[in-house]
């Protein structure tokens, strides 16, 4: 039974600058960006996008065939061609029980919704007169979620059971004797129980 799991992340992280008279001081980490300490008529300009992309696919696929064959014969018995005395047969019962379980597979994940971090602090502080300071933030999540469960089941059950086809031909038999013949019962069950599949997330 397979069970397939694929994570897949992917981060990326950009940064675009326009710098005009003086060079902007920029610091940037996982949750701050900071423009500051920059000079008169600067025109300083920061851009960061941020995408997380998680895939998630899982899959099970089982398959069981089962195939029973029962064959019970307490039959075909002969008492013939005896002479004086009783004459009998008594063959035993046929009993056959099946029972075909199959149990269901299950797919589990714990998801973590967001595989990366977000840059979200922004300061803008400090900078000369006249100054033109913009940032532009975009973050990005998308989570794709697939399963998938497939189960096919076949189960072939053939029972034969046989008591019968018992002689007693050509006894002699003296007055008072008796010839009989007594044959057991046939019993049969089947029963198959299927459980479906789970998935969780």
């Amino acid at each position: 039974m397979p069970n397939i799991f694929k994570r897949i992340a992917i981060v990326a992280t950009s940064a675009t600058f326009v710098l005009g008279i003086a060079t902007p001081a920029i610091a940037a980490a996982d949750n701050q960006v900071d423009i500051s300490g920059n000079g008169a008529s600067s025109i300083n300009t920061v851009t960061v996008d941020t995408s997380c992309t998680t895939v998630i696919d899982q899959s099970n696929k089982t398959k069981v065939e089962t195939s029973v064959n029962i064959n019970q014969n307490s039959g075909n018995n002969q008492a013939s061609k005896n002479t004086g005395g009783d004459v009998s047969i008594t063959t035993g019962d046929n009993d056959a029980a099946i029972s075909v379980m199959v149990g269901g597979s299950s797919n589990s994940a714990d998801v973590n919704p967001c595989c990366c971090s977000k840059t979200s602090d922004t300061s803008i502080s400090k900078n000369g007169e006249s100054s033109i300071n913009s940032t532009n933030l975009s973050s990005t999540n998308l989570l794709v979620e697939t399963q998938t469960n497939y189960k096919k089941v076949k189960t072939k059950v053939k029972v034969k059971q046989n008591t019968g086809k018992n002689k007693t031909n050509k006894n002699t038999n003296s007055t008072g004797n008796t010839v009989s013949v007594e044959t057991g019962g046939n019993t049969g069950g089947v029963g198959v129980s299927v459980t479906g599949d789970t998935n969780s997330l």
